[in-house]
């Protein structure tokens, strides 16, 4: 009896497996175990180490702005100012602060360690279950599905932005399959459904912090709706749909969107790149198979940047893609054969005339650089056609062929050895670095023995943003969204900005600017020792001036600034605008500043003559100057001073100010955004209520 009661759990279990392969929970939870072969490692060392590269962007740049951003929203602030760097620099409105997109509710609750290996994690299980679900929209079979999503998720495109620790590129890049697949139901089935699944993904992908991605998506998105409204049999409802989605998704996230468009009009990228700029990190052809697995870490960590060009998928992928084109059933391959085409030619950027139509045409395309990105994109369409190419195998092929069950054989095996040749690829790009470096632990000692109200200056190799973890205030940083007026004064200085287009090299020489912009201390690496330079006579916060001297354009003002007989202390510059301030001769007068929080300052003194009261910090025409009960002023004006930093015209008397930084549409875009999560919320239930009867 045993051997058939051993056949009859068998034929159970088969079943069983049969069943769950057919089951809409085949895809997630396979999809979740692919994801755990790279990422359970992770959740084991987070004690002391972080996902991403030692010289990322993870380890230079989210680290510091997460530990910011995250504590100061625990305290109940949405910091919109982060004075830590770049004599200041917008916080929140510079997008990729993320603070209200949900997945980052866990720096909330959990340790900045564990919080940062898991973002990733859960950007990449996104993709690839999105991936997954936009595969099975468009018909294909589990296994199909489940081998879109794997390349999608753990293929060149994304993954090795994992190694160079993009975080919110790769959280706003995880939407994209799902407003695909919103696009789909839009026009095959247009109605509620498809305006609620787009407008969340939409909403989403724009409060995960990354603009250039958002505007791709929409692009990519865009063309291929078109071509699909071509064929469309109601074209006017699908239209509709599509409209009613990007306004709700806009509406939901309209806290960041209107935010971060207002403050980038001051940023560094206001104005759009040169060509030259704009094309850095093209695809070039020849880079398709030049980083093939297996790499080892020390290689890709002295590598350039790769990662912005890497486009491997996996070998046995492309084939079955081919497999897809020649003999897929689907008649929408061809399209997907188009648009791959459409954005590879985009990621080969000044390699083709196709960026260039599209950095002349397209509204704010030449504000971002990097073609390279286009690849994400166009590997979606790889990924369905190689879906398409497993499908067709799966059936048996052309019907000139008489053993069908060889080719199920083969496409089975060609789906398990791409799925495994990209599990090898994430292998090696998933890199892990120590955040609390020798050097980071010197300049914390260090710290704790020099406070006062000054700023430090660090050097490459050390942590350009080291001054957010140590509660200081640094001269230059690592941020994009520093204001172009500062960047300009820098760079005319000679200082290192850490920004494109900034002096790449270590500042070598003496400025006076660096006096003005209160540096105290010079870090600098010497053989792998962390030693420092004092600075004399640095500026203090804040100051009256007296002594005001007014230039007619923007450029003979910063020279003036930077030359070496400007002394700050003596005299204060001022643009054209502010021709009418009231100056006197006569010595600076003290003045007191003090950070209420990190976009909100008291500053208190008395003026014995009308001058100019000179803040150290960076100039925003969002800083608004509030008078309080004991000021003899009854309104107060912000200007721009010695080119990049504050100024405020005062009278002669007592003096208490409040000075805040908050972009007004900030509150603007959160009524929008309140009012449009209510709607969606109505509709929602509306929607599940009359489905459910």
């Amino acid at each position: 009896m045993r051997p058939a009661n051993d056949a009859i759990m068998s034929i159970s279990l088969l079943s069983s497996l049969r069943k769950f392969y057919r089951s809409r929970l085949f895809l997630p939870a396979s999809i979740l175990a692919i994801w755990l072969c790279i990422y359970a490692r992770c959740f084991v060392m987070f004690r002391s180490q972080v996902v991403s590269s030692a010289r990322s962007d993870g380890a230079n740049y989210f680290y510091y702005v997460r530990q910011f951003g995250f504590h100061a929203l625990r305290s109940g602030h949405i910091p919109q100012w982060n004075p830590h760097i770049y004599g200041g620099v917008p916080f929140f409105g510079g997008w990729q602060s993320a603070l209200l997109y949900p997945p980052n509710l866990i720096y909330l609750v959990l340790p900045l360690n564990l919080a940062l290996c898991l973002d990733p994690a859960i950007s990449t299980y996104l993709t690839g279950l999105f991936g997954g679900l936009l595969a099975r929209k468009l018909g294909l079979r589990q296994l199909s599905c489940l081998l879109a999503g794997t390349m999608l998720m753990f293929g060149g495109p994304y993954f090795s932005h994992v190694f160079a620790g993009h975080l919110t590129l790769l959280a706003a890049m995880a939407w994209t399959p799902l407003l695909m697949l919103a696009v789909e139901m839009a026009i095959d089935e247009p109605g509620v459904r498809p305006v609620l699944i787009g407008a969340l993904a939409l909403g989403m992908q724009i409060l995960a912090g990354h603009p250039q991605t958002v505007l791709y998506t929409a692009l990519m998105l865009t063309v291929y709706a078109a071509f699909r409204l071509v064929r469309a049999s109601a074209r006017l409802q699908a239209g509709a749909t599509l409209i009613c989605m990007a306004l709700l998704g806009g509406s939901l996230a309209a806290v960041q969107l209107l935010t971060g468009l207002q403050v980038s009009g001051e940023g560094v990228r206001a104005r759009a790149l040169d060509y030259a700029a704009a094309t850095m990190y093209s695809f070039a052809p020849s880079a398709v198979f030049a980083r093939l697995p297996p790499v080892s870490h020390r290689a890709l960590e002295t590598a350039p940047i790769w990662w912005e060009t890497d486009s491997f998928v996996s070998v046995a992928a492309v084939v079955l893609a081919m497999a897809g084109v020649v003999f897929g059933a689907s008649r929408r391959r061809w399209l997907w054969v188009g648009m791959a085409l459409l954005m590879l030619l985009l990621a080969m950027g000044g390699n083709t005339p196709v960026y260039a139509a599209a950095y002349g045409l397209v509204p704010m395309f030449n504000k971002f650089r990097v073609p390279g990105r286009f690849l994400y994109y166009a590997a979606v369409f790889v990924a369905l056609l190689a879906g398409t190419g497993v499908d067709a195998l799966l059936a048996g092929g052309p019907r000139i062929i008489r053993r069908p069950q060889i080719l199920r054989g083969i496409g089975i095996a060609l789906a398990a050895v791409s799925m495994l040749e990209l599990l090898v690829y994430a292998q090696t790009r998933c890199a892990h670095y120590f955040p609390n470096t020798a050097h980071l632990r010197r300049m914390a000692a260090w710290t704790r023995t020099h406070q006062g109200d000054f700023r430090l200056l660090e050097n490459l190799p050390l942590p350009p943003n080291a001054a957010m973890a140590l509660g200081m205030y640094g001269v230059s940083g690592y941020d994009p969204a520093a204001t172009g007026r500062y960047k300009t004064l820098l760079d005319a200085a000679g200082v290192r900005t850490n920004l494109p287009g900034g002096a790449p090299n270590a500042t070598t020489h003496w400025s006076p600017v660096l006096r003005l912009l209160r540096c105290a201390f010079i870090f600098v690496d010497d053989a792998g020792q962390t030693r420092f330079a004092q600075t004399d006579n640095y500026m203090p916060h804040a100051l009256v001036m007296h002594h005001l001297l007014v230039y007619s354009s923007d450029s003979d003002e910063v020279r003036a600034v930077v030359a070496g007989a400007f002394d700050p202390a003596k005299a204060v510059s001022l643009g054209a605008a502010a021709a009418g301030a009231v100056g006197a001769v006569g010595p600076g007068e003290p003045a007191r500043a003090t950070w209420l929080s990190s976009d909100t300052m008291l500053v208190t003194f008395t003026s014995h003559s009308p001058g100019m009261l000179l803040i150290t910090d960076a100039y925003s025409r969002f800083w608004k100057a509030t008078p309080l009960r004991g000021s003899c002023q009854p309104r107060y004006s912000v200007v721009p001073a010695d080119y990049a930093l504050i100024g405020i015209p005062v009278c002669a008397g007592r003096h208490r100010i409040m000075l805040t930084y908050c972009p007004p549409w900030f509150y603007l875009g959160s009524a929008i955004s309140v009012v449009a999560l209510g709607a969606y919320l109505l509709v929602l239930v509306a929607y599940v209520r009359r489905k459910h009867g």
